[in-house]
């Protein structure tokens, strides 16, 4: 029996014995018989039959050694066109174990899964992210509703309603993206420890890796921590401080040779983002990396640490970013000014500026209580996992980004 995927871990538990006589059906892929959720190599005794990718198949013979020596063939249906695959039967077999184990990792540390809705006021409001929009009708009544990009505002209000820890997979949409690692739709997890800060989200992140890599891998994978601050210190010999001005950023840009790409546009957040992307996360291939402490600015909906740091971090797994952690706002007041400053980026970007989630704030006001959280791409997982190189190897049906 052998793995085309090349990718998987173990194969799927088969029927097929090892020895004897069998009557196998199935679809024949190139070289192999796909029966039973494994491929099995087929060895012909007599003259091989014209054969056409994706047809099915009845083969009768004996299994000798795991291979199916076959002494009579009937088909079941030719393919009359050229065979195409929507999806990977052994891939699903080995994604749905794979969300399942995640699915009892949770369940053994009694988080409460729950379900979120899929048509939102608000899809979150991150500047930079762009949202699907429609519209509920009904006779004379209209309103808008969005995909969203996050299940995080409905799960904070859960949090102010009294449930202690949570988590949901959810699918998550994001306009405007495509390529090797984006999904305009993806599975999004999230999972929030109220009366906990950040720090029990980073012990939940590194046992969930742990346990993954030991079912699957059968190896320990070590997690390197480090800082923003550090990763700029030991990669650009720069100090970065919660003060460090966009003049500053400018000439480091420079001095790496990034001062072609900056404009007279860019914000200070953008010549970071040049700086971190082009010369510090090429560093991150092949490592399972924590990076913690961002700049005050990228807070989105983090409080901040002592020395002013945005109490955050970012997992990345095999260059590869897979989660992003908050140690959550709770503060009402602070969480509008910071929306009314996101509203004012989306109009200076040319975009209608979204509403505010009122309800969010409200749950907020009510006493949202201390609390951590963590949202997490399970396909991204799944490629980090498995050394899996792009994202549409990851999903049935997934958009190409090939033309």
């Amino acid at each position: 029996m052998t793995n085309k995927m090349g990718l998987l871990g173990s194969l799927p538990p088969s029927r097929l014995p090892q020895h004897g006589l069998v009557k196998a059906h199935g679809r024949w892929l190139g070289d192999s018989l796909f029966w039973d959720g494994v491929y099995v190599k087929v060895e012909w005794k007599g003259e091989k039959p014209s054969l056409k990718e994706g047809d099915l198949l009845v083969c009768e013979g004996e299994v000798v050694g795991g291979v199916l020596e076959c002494t009579h063939v009937s088909w079941l249906r030719h393919v009359h066109r050229p065979y195409r695959s929507f999806g990977d039967p052994q891939f699903l077999k080995q994604w749905e174990s794979f969300v399942s184990h995640v699915r009892c990792f949770f369940k053994s540390k009694e988080f409460l899964e729950v379900r979120t809705p899929t048509l939102v006021p608000c899809p979150g409001m991150e500047p930079h992210l762009l949202p699907f929009e429609t519209t509920w009708v009904l006779g004379q009544q209209k309103k808008t509703f969005f995909l969203p990009t996050s299940p995080e505002f409905h799960l904070k209000k859960l949090l102010s309603s009294g449930v202690d820890r949570l988590f949901e997979f959810k699918d998550s949409f994001r306009n405007g993206e495509l390529g090797e690692h984006h999904q305009p739709e993806f599975l999004m997890l999230e999972w929030y420890r109220s009366f906990s800060g950040i720090e029990a989200i980073q012990e939940d992140l590194k046992d969930l890796i742990s346990s993954l890599s030991k079912t699957f891998l059968k190896k320990e994978l070590k997690i390197e921590c480090t800082t923003m601050e550090e990763l700029f210190q030991n990669h650009l010999d720069f100090l970065l401080r919660v003060s460090t001005s966009q003049e500053e950023l400018m000439a480091l840009a420079h001095r790496v040779g990034l001062g072609d790409s900056l404009s007279a546009q860019d914000t200070w957040d953008d010549v970071f983002f040049k700086i971190f992307i082009n010369k510090i996360e090429p560093q991150f291939k092949n490592r399972a990396l924590l990076v913690a402490k961002f700049p005050p600015s990228q807070a989105a909906l983090a409080t901040l640490t002592e020395d002013g740091w945005a109490h955050r971090f970012e997992f990345y797994w095999n260059g590869l970013e897979i989660a992003n952690a908050y140690n959550e706002l709770t503060d009402a007041q602070e969480q509008r000014l910071r929306f009314q400053k996101d509203q004012k980026l989306q109009k200076e970007l040319g975009r209608a500026p979204l509403d505010i989630d009122e309800e969010l704030l409200e749950a907020l006001e009510i006493g949202l209580p201390p609390c951590g959280g963590i949202a997490l791409g399970m396909e991204r997982l799944y490629m980090a996992l498995f050394s899996v190189k792009r994202i549409q190897e990851v999903r049935a049906f997934a958009l190409s980004d090939r033309s």
